[in-house]
């Protein structure tokens, strides 16, 4: 089943490809796959394929064809229901990645990490710091683990859309089972994805469902580079639709190569607005 696709206009006074600080928005495509393909909450790509999860527990495979920088097609090939141990549990599953033949999947309102199989089975629950296992560290029952990335050198990295209660308010901590980076907080985590060995790219957003204002922090972060935990982080584009970006709430960010990334937005279920999937990438 390939998507129903369409140009997007991403900036309201020019066409693509746009240079917007150390990013160059080469795609943007405004997708349509049917009811089940709403709320898109996180993105994997290996190999010109495309897995996604969204909020409502629903594992998508499509298959992309990127060439000549542009995003050419895109096939929803299966959904698959992702199925849970416990009888009658709502999913809200946020972050997914792709290792060894099989799925990394993080949650919001039960904090967790947990191991799947291809085929949407439930395996095994991750180990994670301790103090993310406790829905009540959390801000909000809906501020739980929406990012997660993998690297051999780190493992699972996990962390929460804000800071938990305990922590400073200014700071982003990420999480891996043994020890905690931290960074300058801009606005709201939704998603990240390793760049190379040591920097990690992500996503911070700030997104107003009744004005639809929305603002995307493109951030580089260096897990090398820190000093007392505190690790070197660099704002590599700034997106407000103040400024004519015609942007949405982006929860899903996924390596495709060494420079080129894409990312996706979650509709809220709302009918006005849009699952945008943009090709972008970084300069230096």
């Amino acid at each position: 089943m390939f998507a129903e696709m369409k140009n997007h206009q991403l900036h309201s006074k020019s066409t693509l490809p746009i240079d917007e600080g150390s990013i160059r928005f080469l795609d943007a495509k405004e997708l349509e796959f049917g009811a089940k393909f709403n709320e898109l909450s996180g993105i994997e790509y290996k190999a010109g394929k495309l897995y996604g999860v969204s909020d409502k527990g629903y594992l998508f495979y499509m298959s992309i064809d990127i060439k000549d920088k542009k995003i050419k097609a895109l096939s929803l090939d299966k959904t698959i229901k992702l199925k849970s141990k416990k009888k009658k549990e709502k999913l809200d599953t946020e972050g997914i990645i792709f290792r060894d033949d099989f799925f990394y999947i993080s949650f919001e309102r039960d904090p967790k990490v947990q191991k799947y199989s291809l085929n949407g089975k439930e395996l095994k629950t991750q180990k994670i710091d301790k103090e993310l296992k406790k829905i009540k560290n959390y801000q909000d029952l809906n501020k739980g683990l929406e990012a997660i990335a993998y690297s051999k050198k780190y493992g699972i990295i996990t962390a929460p859309e804000v800071p938990l209660k305990n922590k400073t308010s200014f700071m982003h901590a990420l999480y891996s089972k043994d020890k905690t980076w931290y960074f300058p907080y801009k606005a709201p985590l939704s998603s990240m994805a390793f760049m190379s060995k040591h920097k990690l790219l992500l996503i911070q957003r700030d997104y107003n469902k009744k004005t639809f204002n929305s603002k995307v922090y493109l951030t580089r972060v260096n897990l090398k580079n820190c000093i007392y935990g505190v690790c070197n982080s660099e704002i590599l584009a700034t997106l407000k639709t103040k400024d004519g970006w015609s942007i949405e709430n982006f929860e899903g960010l996924a390596k495709v190569d060494k420079k080129t990334f894409l990312m996706i937005s979650d509709n809220n279920n709302n009918p006005k607005q849009k699952t945008l999937l943009v090709l972008f990438e970084v300069l230096d």
